[in-house]
C-alpha cells in the first residue's frame, strides 16, 4: 500500500495514473473557463497492479495566491472607500445639522433684536410724547400766569373804578346838595337873626351826614344812596318846615 499525491499545475511534483486522470479530467473541464486552478489529489495505492488506487482527498485552488492578494486588497480599498464614503456623508450631514442650528440661532437672536429694537423704539416714543405733554402743560400754565396777573390788575383796578365813580357820584350829589343848599341860603336871609344860627348849625349836621354817608363800604353803595338821597330829603324839608314855624 502507497500514498501518492498528484498535482497539476506544480513544477516537479509526483504523478499518480489515477490522480492524473482525474487531474485531466478536471483541467479539460477548468481550462475552456478560465486561468487553470491548482489541483490536487491524494490516493491510496494497495498491492496488487489490477486495483485501481483510491483517492481520499482532492484540493482544488482558483488562481494564484497573488491574485488572490489583489482581490483582497481590492475588497479592502473598496471597504475603506465605503467608509470615507460614509463618513464623508456623515460629516456633511453633521455639517448641515450644525448649519440649520446656526441659522435658527440667528433667526432667533434676529428676531430677538427687532423685538428688543421694537420695545426701544416704543419707550422713546412714549417718552417724547410724554416730553411734548410736558411742554405743552408747562407753556399752558405759563400763559395762563402771565394772563392771571392781568385779570388780577382788571379786579383790582374795577373796586378803584367802582369807588371813583362813587366818589363822583358823591360830589355831583354834594354839589346839588350845596346847590340846595344856597338856596336855603337864599331863604334864610328872611329869617331872623335869632334863629340863623340854628340854620347854621342845621346846615354843619347835615354836611356831617352827608360825609359820613361817603365813607361807607362800596358793597351797600346803592343802599347807602337811596338812604342818603331819602335823608338829605328829609332834613331839606325839615329845615324848611323849621324856617316856615319860626317865621
Amino acid at each position: 500500500m502507497q500514498l501518492c499525491v498528484s498535482t497539476l499545475g506544480l513544477r516537479g511534483g509526483g504523478r499518480c495514473p489515477a490522480a492524473a486522470a482525474r487531474d485531466s479530467s478536471s483541467s479539460s473541464s477548468s481550462s475552456s473557463k478560465g486561468p487553470q486552478p491548482l489541483h490536487a489529489t491524494l490516493c491510496l495505492h494497495f498491492g496488487a497492479e489490477r486495483r485501481r488506487p483510491l483517492p481520499i482527498a482532492a484540493v482544488s485552488v482558483r488562481g494564484t495566491p497573488r491574485e488572490v492578494q489583489l482581490q483582497q486588497h481590492q475588497q479592502q480599498q473598496q471597504q475603506l472607500l465605503q467608509q470615507q464614503l460614509l463618513q464623508q456623508q456623515l460629516l456633511q450631514q453633521q455639517q448641515q445639522q450644525v448649519q440649520q442650528q446656526q441659522q435658527q440661532q440667528q433667526w432667533e437672536g434676529q428676531e430677538k433684536r427687532e423685538g428688543y429694537e421694537k420695545k426701544q423704539q416704543q419707550k422713546l416714543q412714549q417718552l417724547k410724547s410724554s416730553l411734548l405733554q410736558q411742554q405743552q402743560q408747562q407753556q399752558q400754565q405759563q400763559q395762563q400766569q402771565q394772563q392771571q396777573p392781568h385779570t388780577d390788575i382788571d379786579l383790582q383796578q374795577q373796586p378803584v373804578q367802582q369807588q371813583q365813580q362813587q366818589q363822583q357820584q358823591q360830589q355831583q350829589q354834594q354839589q346839588e346838595w350845596f346847590g340846595e343848599g344856597s338856596v336855603f341860603s337864599f331863604l334864610g336871609e328872611g329869617i331872623s337873626e335869632s334863629f340863623r344860627s340854628f340854620a347854621a348849625a342845621a346846615a354843619v349836621a347835615v354836611a356831617a351826614t352827608a360825609a359820613a354817608i361817603a365813607a361807607a363800604s362800596a358793597a351797600s353803595l346803592q343802599q347807602q344812596q337811596q338812604q342818603q338821597q331819602s335823608c338829605i330829603r328829609c332834613c331839606c324839608w325839615g329845615s324848611l318846615a323849621a324856617a316856615l314855624l319860626l317865621q
